[in-house]
């Protein structure tokens, strides 16, 4: 599959790029001589988005049909159009149709109540997958069936590779994620829930988890567990909470829905640890959602790591619960630590809106911004913005004191009952830019076909995710309930790209409602190349620890003659030993660049020579002798390790620490600022005396760029 990447000569201020974009450019992408065409402006959605620490953006976004019937779809990203950045637009080809699709070939069983990546249960290198069909008859009627395809080369095979049953009537077996590795053996494991499964109660619910080998998974259940509760409805929801102890083993979290513990229909959420010999019989944690008819668990997930403490954090949502508004819903996370689960909620959220039923669905979002911190997003499927039951999804990003307090991006549908985040996922990176994307289920949009649903993907960046869908796919059958699921697939065919799954629960094909599962395969980005970046910050070095404050950067590349223009950039995380890989889409190999490092209140620094990109790829360390910066620009940051950094204390970026540096931090200082501030030189998110005196030693050094003349 070829990837179009269009590239402009001159350098564009926002008015011309319009101005060439919507009226000048066109060719035929036939040929190779690939160009823009844009049938008319009102094609492309534009927005623009401006955060702390980043550059003004300026994106336009929209698709291309060309006769071939290829589509293509077109970003066209312009940073500081109006200090004549390059930023050339590039074409992303997508497929219309999904590279494999699977089916329960029975009516009304409805596969694809629940579709999601099974890991790599195997061991081949391969992620597989796992679906489900609720209301499968086999012997027993809605007994329910779950079915894994293993992944290859080829991506899915075409029959499933495993099957499994409840083999009791009316069980359900409804809910199904990849477990981990609950008892670190090398191998994924799945676990998968049967809501109305009785043994002893009547719908109380049973979990089953089997684990993974060289062979697959096990042909019967290595653990099971039951809450002993008449209408509990226990695995509902299940998926696995990562590690949440550190103790080196995947842990598994189950939600009962209307578990009844002080309150009627409260539900209640059961994480058990893994080990050795995989989970526990008892849980090891549980938390209720201490209100009646609150529905807690109805969706759980693992977070990530909100906070970058190094353990795993869960999210569970409620959507039902009543805080000033009836049934808004409302999200809790709580927080892993070497003891475990917090016991109590570290972070909640709500929707405060009268039935919007926020938390039906929750997801870590995975890192969509590159922060080095995982965000969460979280539906709420009856939302109303103008259009009653549109729907709305929120993204929670990540730092060192956990979720914003705000969500940091929404979305709509924008369409009346069209039910936007019924089901929300991480997508994984589906274009290997080193941030990850999302993707949301609309199952009951319309167009063309009623109720056909519809599923979005937005692409993580920088500046957070993209303000338009960058892929959007429908079913084009009426009734289909296209997105009443959706998740990442993982990476099934081994191009190092994630790929994603889709369910549509009432897709007929040849038998009514038997529901159906796609999957669409992730491109990339073609051409790009990589960087991999040493460097220290003087504030945020630590010595004699050797450790750096993790922070951000930018680096463009410059041309190695004068005027030295931009040729490209990119932004990453410095990690916490100084290093960082940064993903160039427009960089040549065998061509000399200088690189120049920004840094927020850091001296503007460029590489002492030029450095050349070979098979897409090249090194640079800063760190071991100041003679790595152009005209020396470091200074010494341990003796002992003979390791050398960045000067610090250039608040305001002009070039040169000084006076107005020095006024800036003090002004932020007597007024106790804190937080990720510009003012705040060492890194320890309060700006105090200990933060004017780096930029007073510096500026009575008279510190300054260099740079090539």
């Amino acid at each position: 599959m070829k990837h179009l990447l269009l590239i402009f000569p001159i350098a564009l201020t926002l008015s011309s790029f319009i101005n060439n974009v919507y009226s000048n450019v066109f060719s035929d992408l036939s040929t190779n001589n690939f160009k823009l065409f844009c049938p008319s402006p009102q094609t492309f959605n534009k927005s623009i988005e401006k955060k702390e620490d980043l550059h003004d953006k300026r994106i336009l976004n929209g698709w291309y049909n060309h006769p071939s019937g290829k589509n293509y779809n077109i970003n066209l990203n312009i940073v500081n159009a109006e200090e004549n950045e390059v930023y050339p637009p590039a074409i992303y080809h997508l497929s219309p149709t999904p590279s494999w699709s699977g089916e329960s070939n029975q009516p009304g069983a409805r596969f694809g109540c629940s579709v999601a990546s099974a890991g790599d249960v195997n061991g081949d290198g391969y992620s597989d997958v796992i679906v489900t069909a609720a209301f499968y008859d086999n012997g027993q009627t809605d007994e329910g069936r779950v079915y894994v395809y293993y992944g290859s080369a080829n991506g899915l095979s075409d029959s499933a590779n495993w099957t499994a049953e409840t083999n009791q009537n009316f069980a359900y077996l409804y809910s199904a994620a990849c477990a981990g590795d609950v008892n670190g053996d090398g191998y994924s494991d799945v676990i998968v829930g049967s809501q109305n499964y009785d043994n002893g109660q009547t719908d109380e619910g049973r979990v089953f988890v089997y684990f993974g080998s060289a062979a697959g998974l096990s042909l019967t259940p290595n653990w099971s567990a039951e809450s002993n509760q008449s209408g509990a409805h226990f695995g509902v929801s299940v998926s696995s909470a990562g590690d949440v102890n550190g103790d080196g083993y995947s842990d598994v979290m189950i939600g009962a829905q209307t578990y009844n513990g002080g309150q009627s229909g409260e539900g209640k959420v059961f994480v058990y640890y893994g080990s050795s010999k995989g989970p526990p019989q008892n849980p090891d944690w549980t938390a209720e959602g201490d209100q009646t008819d609150a529905q807690f668990g109805i969706s759980v997930s693992n977070a990530g790591d909100v906070n970058g403490d190094g353990y795993s954090d869960v999210i569970i949502g409620a959507w039902l619960y009543d805080n000033g508004e009836s049934d808004e819903g409302r999200a809790f996370v709580y927080s892993g630590s070497p003891s475990g689960l917090s016991n109590v909620a570290t972070w909640t959220a709500e929707s405060n809106q009268p039935g919007a039923e926020f938390g039906f669905s929750v997801s870590g979002a995975g890192d969509v911004n590159g922060d080095g911190f995982s965000d969460v997003i979280i539906g709420s499927f009856l939302y109303d913005n103008n259009q009653a039951d549109e729907g709305r999804a929120f993204v929670y990003y990540g730092s060192q004191n956990g979720l914003s307090n705000t969500a940091g991006w929404t979305a709509e549908s924008d369409q009346i009952n069209a039910r936007f985040g019924v089901s929300v996922s991480s997508a994984g990176d589906i274009d290997g830019d080193g941030f990850s994307d999302v993707i949301i289920g609309s199952y009951r949009y319309d167009n063309g076909e009623t109720d056909e649903g519809r599923v979005y993907v937005y692409r993580g960046s920088p500046s957070g995710l993209s303000g338009v869908a960058d892929w959007t796919a429908e079913s084009n059958q009426p009734g289909a309930l296209f997105g009443y699921w959706v998740s990442t697939a993982g990476d099934i065919n081994g191009n190092s790209i994630s790929d994603i799954i889709i369910g549509s629960i009432n897709y007929d094909n040849g038998q009514t409602d038997e529901g159906k599962a796609f999957v669409y395969n992730g491109i990339g980005i073609s051409n790009l190349k990589t960087l991999k970046l040493t460097l220290l910050i003087q504030g945020f070095y630590r010595n004699p620890n050797d450790i750096m404050i993790r922070d951000s950067i930018k680096v463009y590349l410059r041309n190695a003659d004068s005027p030295y223009a931009i040729a490209d950039s990119s932004k990453a995380y410095l990690n916490n030993s100084g290093k960082a890989v940064l993903l160039f889409r427009h960089t040549l190999n065998g061509v000399s660049y200088y690189l120049e490092v920004k840094h927020r209140n850091s001296i503007e620094t460029w590489s002492s020579v030029p450095i050349t990109f070979i098979n897409s790829g090249a090194d640079f360390d800063f760190s071991g002798s100041s003679s790595q910066a152009f005209g020396n620009n470091e200074l010494q940051l341990s003796s002992t390790l003979s390791k050398f950094g960045f000067f610090s204390g250039d608040v305001d970026q002009d070039g040169i620490i000084d006076l107005s540096d020095i006024i800036l931090i003090y002004n932020d200082a007597v007024n106790f600022a804190s937080g990720y501030v510009r003012t705040d030189i060492n890194g320890d998110y309060n700006t105090d005396l200990t933060d004017i005196l780096v930029a007073y030693n510096n500026s009575i050094n008279f510190i300054a760029k260099i740079i090539p003349q």
